[in-house]
């Protein structure tokens, strides 16, 4: 499937929802993206409705440590939980991810403590956000999407703070953190409103994508200096070719080296003196 690149924008252009609408939709239609919702959906009409406490050891394991459960991909470097073979803390766990009552912000926030308190040494965020995204695809964000979309909210009209979503959720800046997702979320209702949550919620992963490909081409290069221009001499051109020798300067040259007889003669060999010897 060939993909058309972002328009190049007029100076001072922003970035306009019906072209970047027309760039999203044919990722969408990608047969491997298709998948990957039909997946997403299923997972979810599954598990929206079960209580936390009835959830099986095969729910716990789509929810918190297969690598890929249509929701997202965990990353390479993630590891597994240190409460993968506790079904009661990842129960609990999924109890704090579907409580919709609570702002997404405070649920990941609320997630990574838990964790903690429950001996997680390391900060599993992305297990976190996958979860949350699970329960709530309308307001949460993928795990790519997560990692990727701070530093483009500033060009997509975000006035408020950037700072990447994981040190927020690490420093418990939940009023930040839903002020970031608020405003992603709102932004992709407005460009994909005849898109369903899932679709939404995975168009976020390729919105990063089109505003870096939009910041080329609407960020000036600076123009270098101009190259040093050397001082014109004929030896320099390319055109440049020696002088042919005329037959004058071939004479000047053999006048010196015959001493400067200009007659151009042989110079007179001395007669041997003292006797004949043919008498």
């Amino acid at each position: 499937m060939t993909f058309n690149t972002p328009p190049v924008p007029e100076q001072n252009q922003s970035i306009e929802p019906d072209q970047l609408r027309a760039w999203l939709l044919p990722r969408l239609a990608q047969p491997n993206i298709v998948a990957r919702l039909a997946q997403f959906r299923a997972l979810y009409e599954a598990l929206v409705e079960t209580n936390a406490n009835w959830l099986t050891e095969a729910d716990l394991s789509q929810i918190w440590i297969e690598l890929n459960n249509g929701v997202s991909e965990l990353p390479s470097s993630s590891t597994n939980l240190a409460s993968a073979n506790k079904p009661s803390i990842l129960r609990s766990a999924a109890s704090i991810a579907r409580k919709l009552s609570d702002s997404p912000g405070t649920r990941l926030v609320m997630l990574h403590r838990f964790f903690k308190i429950n001996g997680e040494f390391t900060a599993q965020l992305p297990h976190y956000v996958r979860a949350v995204a699970l329960f709530d695809p309308a307001h949460a964000p993928t795990v790519t999407a997560y990692r990727a979309l701070p530093a483009a909210l500033q060009t997509l009209g975000f006035a408020g703070d950037t700072t990447p979503w994981e040190r927020l959720i690490q420093d418990g800046r939940i009023a930040e953190l839903d002020a970031a997702i608020g405003f992603a979320f709102t932004y992709i209702m407005q460009v994909l409103p005849d898109c369903d949550m899932f679709e939404r919620a995975i168009a976020l992963e390729f919105v990063p994508g089109y505003v870096k490909g939009f910041q080329r081409l609407t960020v000036p290069r600076p123009t270098p200096p101009p190259r040093p221009v050397p001082a014109y001499s004929p030896r320099n051109s390319r055109d440049y070719r020696p002088p042919r020798r005329t037959p004058a300067d071939h004479g000047e040259r053999n006048d010196r080296g015959n001493g400067g007889n200009s007659s151009g003669d042989r110079p007179l060999r001395r007669s041997r003196s003292g006797p004949s010897h043919r008498d």
